[in-house]
């Protein structure tokens, strides 16, 4: 199995945390927190498409009961 980079790993646990921290955020709320959440500086280049590319995948997650940690955790594995 092919090892996940580094910057897939923190953007990752970024994202788990912003779904455990606001569980009722809606989908709007969810974007902006997201984007407040970046954690690597400035915003171009492969960490930041990386970035991008993860929380595409989070916010396709079904809204609110549906987006939970359990469920992002099974959307990482694939």
């Amino acid at each position: 199995m092919a090892r996940v980079s580094e910057w897939r790993e923190r953007a990752r646990a970024v994202i788990r945390q912003v779904i455990v921290d606001n569980p009722d955020a809606n989908d709007a709320e969810f974007k902006k927190l997201l984007s407040a959440a970046y954690p690597f500086g400035k915003r171009e280049s492969h960490p930041y498409k990386i970035w991008l590319n993860e929380c595409k995948r989070a916010r396709q997650i079904p809204v609110v009961k549906d987006r939970s940690i359990r469920h992002y955790w099974g959307e990482c594995e694939r």
